[in-house]
């Protein structure tokens, strides 16, 4: 659905709204952060208050590794601008 962090996004405006009305009896996901890298608690929850049942097919979870990956990337970039800035 896009990026994890932005939350402007239709397919995820489009499942609240039928999770909301009912209309989703059962919610399935390959890994649990492919819906939402964060914020996926919140859904769960929203899931759970409706009668939405949530089938997580690979429940093996690295959270080490994505936080990992998230934290090298948003420092990598920074690095970049920086170089560039020396650069300059």
């Amino acid at each position: 659905m896009g990026s994890g962090i932005n939350y402007n996004k239709k397919g995820l405006d489009k499942l609240i709204k039928v999770i909301c009305n009912k209309e989703l009896s059962r919610l399935v996901l390959t890994h649990k952060d492919r819906l939402l890298r964060f914020g996926s608690h919140l859904l769960f929850k929203l899931c759970k208050h409706f009668g939405t049942e949530i089938e997580i097919l690979d429940k093996s979870t690295n959270d080490d590794f994505e936080s990992t990956v998230f934290t090298a990337r948003m420092h990598g970039k920074r690095s970049h601008k920086n170089k560039r800035l020396c650069a300059l």
